[in-house]
């Protein structure tokens, strides 16, 4: 999909990206970067007291999201007497949710965590929409419109590169871990210590539920649709494009150490599959669903159910539950795309007006000469 200049110009056009990817990532990429540095330096990773230190800069995170928000819906958002009401509603919504944000960033607020990255996921996923539809990229040019999605060839084609990009990513990146711990080289090299449940602190259901959230909102929808969209926009080629957001994956699964360099075929394939197609939401809903169903698996493990239960019934429910849903489904198409039957006293009397049409042809003609 071609994407035109845009009309704010390009300059700016770079710095509302840096500070989207800043806000959507950077707090993400820094502790990343601190763990790899600290596990790299000192052998271990980095303490309460330096995690807490990044309150300050998650606090002024929210603030800006908060307040970048608020502009762009109320000032870009002209009443019209068409859309009053919906402009109203927006803008309404857009400062509640600004106050929100800002209010579950505050160190010194009491707050529900789960419920304060809610907000702040959703004000980043809000934000880069309009972010994207300030530089004139639409949701529609971003990649987040049904109608996009039904397209089937296009949605087969981002299907499979997304979920070969997620295979062969955690298929590498696990690979690697593995070798590097059985070779005994992760006593010197930067490799994550426990599981990436333990790690990302899968310890309730609230969390395996916040997860998925925030990696569509942050890999998705900001790293690679917008992104990509604005780049575009920009006119930049697409090597920069793929470098840029292959460089920032990695970034982002740096607590995996030294093997989140598996991760860059997962950005490439990825990055690959929204360019040709545009098929965002297809993407998001793969990867939401990825990300759940390995969170839930983390999680039933931490209770005593193995994977191979979960795998038996998995299977069961498959074979109970979906495969007769998939055989009726497809009955009912064959039914409904079998050609109409025409009955034999119908065959026959069209038939005997085709033959009896053929005989008094003739005559006719002759009669005229």
């Amino acid at each position: 999909m071609h994407l035109s200049v845009p009309p704010r110009g390009t300059p700016r056009l770079y710095r509302d990206l840096a500070l989207l990817l800043i806000a959507g990532c950077g707090n993400s990429l820094a502790v990343a970067a601190i763990d790899v540095t600290m596990q790299l330096c000192f052998g271990y990773g980095p303490g309460p007291g330096l995690v807490k230190a990044f309150s300050v800069g998650t606090m002024l995170v929210g603030i800006y999201v908060a307040l970048r928000l608020c502009y762009l819906v109320v000032a870009h958002t002209p009443f019209r007497k068409s859309a009053r009401v919906r402009r109203i509603v927006l803008r309404l919504v857009a400062i509640a949710l600004a106050i929100v944000t800002i209010v579950g960033q505050s160190p010194v607020a009491v707050r529900d965590p789960l419920l304060s990255m809610w907000a702040f996921y959703v004000a980043i996923g809000w934000l880069s929409v309009e972010t994207c539809r300030y530089h004139g990229i639409g949701p529609t040019a971003l990649g987040l419109s049904v109608r996009l999605s039904h397209d089937p060839a296009s949605r087969k084609t981002a299907t499979r590169l997304t979920l070969v990009g997620m295979v062969a990513g955690t298929a590498l990146t696990n690979g690697l871990l593995w070798g590097l711990r059985l070779t005994g080289t992760d006593s010197f090299l930067p490799v994550m210590a426990g599981s990436q449940a333990h790690t990302l602190q899968l310890t309730s259901l609230g969390s395996v539920l916040l997860t998925p959230a925030g990696a569509v909102v942050m890999e998705d929808l900001v790293v690679v649709g917008a992104t990509t969209a604005l780049l575009t926009a920009a006119r930049r080629p697409p090597w920069v494009i793929y470098l840029l957001i292959t460089v920032i994956e990695v970034a982002l699964h740096g607590y995996y150490g030294l093997p989140a360099i598996g991760m860059a075929i997962y950005a490439v394939l990825r990055t690959m599959a929204y360019q040709r197609t545009r098929q965002l939401l297809v993407m998001i809903g793969i990867h939401a669903a990825w990300d759940l169903v390995g969170g839930l698996v983390a999680l039933a493990n931490q209770y005593g159910i193995t994977r191979y239960h979960l795998l038996l019934d998995g299977l069961l429910l498959y074979a109970v539950v979906v495969l007769p849903a998939e055989l009726f489904v497809r009955a009912r198409k064959k039914r409904r795309n079998r050609p109409h039957q025409i009955g034999p006293s119908t065959e026959g009397s069209s038939i005997k007006a085709s033959q009896k049409t053929q005989e008094n042809a003739p005559r006719s003609s002759s009669v005229a000469g």
